[in-house]
């Protein structure tokens, strides 16, 4: 990725940069370096703000979609302002038409007594192209999640999740980039992100360690699923079969844990807006690690005796062979921890190897 930035010069070495644009350069702030060209002649930099800048790269060519949308902070904060029991009161308001450069508030605050208050939606609805008219297709399901109406620029119903604030094709960045163009696209990003910071900051979102506890139904719910998937597994004879069951055995677990979950819990938040993580990382959290699996099979013997001294010789039990039972809240004994060490060793080296291969493509592909 190379893009057009127009400069601003700060203090510091270090260059710093939107969080919207970080996705398509796959940057994060953890020490990551970049290169920086400087334009000289003016063909080169009437090229590159009318070809290569942020704004004409929002829509990539490669395949009709978004590459940059909201990230982190604005993208989890949009989702919680449009949830339906958020409002603004008078002192919020004022901060976010601040942030947001907007010019008169809603004519009607959405309650009016006993102190005058505002829903999110009709924030977002402040900075909202007038013009805009979007529908989601209404959800098999029925939740609020994505299921998002404008009219005209004014936020009807739903909730903002990962369809409508992402990077997939038809999602809101994507509608206000084809009909209002770049600059109305990155105008908005840009409003909204500061405005939702603004707001998100002084409302808390943190996660505890009882975000991560199963309660005692739930975990005797799990041990019956895991117990059932080892019977069935010990009764079949082909291998991929077992290690397809075992597999199998940390969904069945995770849903059992999953349906305890709700708006209280804020990793299964952030899960169901789709900023970060996924049901697998819940339960992995809370249910079972699950199955080890190393070059897509099951651990092996070395020497076609034992996978660890510790096992009898040719023991056939799943926890012998790389079943990780424990969740990572209850913590792994030192046999568990081996093998999820096998396999964590076994993505670093793809990934060295892979890196290498990329690289010398890249090259390639340059140099012709």
């Amino acid at each position: 990725s190379i893009m057009a930035h127009y400069v601003r010069i700060m203090p510091g070495k270090i260059f710093r940069l939107n969080l919207s644009c970080t996705t398509p350069y796959n940057a994060d702030f953890d020490g990551d370096e970049m290169n920086f060209h400087a334009l000289q002649t003016i063909e080169a930099r009437a090229e590159a703000e009318n070809i290569m800048a942020v704004k004409h790269n929002i829509v990539t060519p490669q395949s009709h979609r978004p590459v940059m949308s909201l990230v982190m902070d604005g993208f989890l904060g949009t989702t919680e302002l449009s949830h339906g029991d958020s409002f603004l009161n008078k002192t919020e308001l004022f901060d976010w038409m601040m942030e947001t450069d907007s010019l008169s508030p809603p004519p009607i605050p959405a309650i009016c007594h006993p102190r005058p208050i505002w829903t999110g939606k009709q924030a977002l609805s402040m900075i909202m192209p007038t013009k805009l008219r979007y529908k989601t297709r209404k959800a098999v399901t029925e939740e609020e999640i994505n299921n998002v109406c404008i009219h005209d620029g004014q936020v009807l119903y739903g909730q903002f999740g990962k369809k409508t604030l992402g990077r997939s094709q038809g999602s809101l960045i994507h509608i206000i980039w084809l009909d209002f163009g770049p600059q109305a696209c990155i105008d908005f990003i840009n409003k909204l992100q500061r405005g939702v910071h603004r707001w998100f900051s002084e409302q808390g979102f943190s996660i505890g360690v009882s975000d991560f506890i199963a309660g005692p139904e739930v975990q005797k719910e799990i041990e019956r699923e895991y117990q059932e998937a080892i019977t069935e597994a010990a009764a079949l004879t082909k291998e991929h079969e077992i290690n397809h069951r075992l597999n199998a055995a940390r969904n069945g677990m995770g849903r059992a844990a999953a349906d305890t979950l709700d708006r209280s819990n804020f990793l299964y938040r952030m899960v169901k807006s789709g900023v970060k993580g996924s049901m697998m990382n819940i339960l992995q959290i809370m249910a079972m690690v699950g199955q080890q699996n190393s070059g897509g099979k099951r651990i092996q013997s070395s020497i076609g005796y034992k996978t660890l001294p510790c096992f009898k010789p040719n023991d056939p039990s799943p926890e012998a062979l790389g079943m990780v039972r424990n969740p990572y809240m209850v913590g792994m004994d030192p046999a568990e921890f081996f093998f999820s060490a096998i396999v964590g060793r076994d993505g670093l080296i793809n990934t060295a190897i892979n890196t290498a291969v990329t690289g010398y493509i890249q090259r390639r592909l340059v140099k012709a």
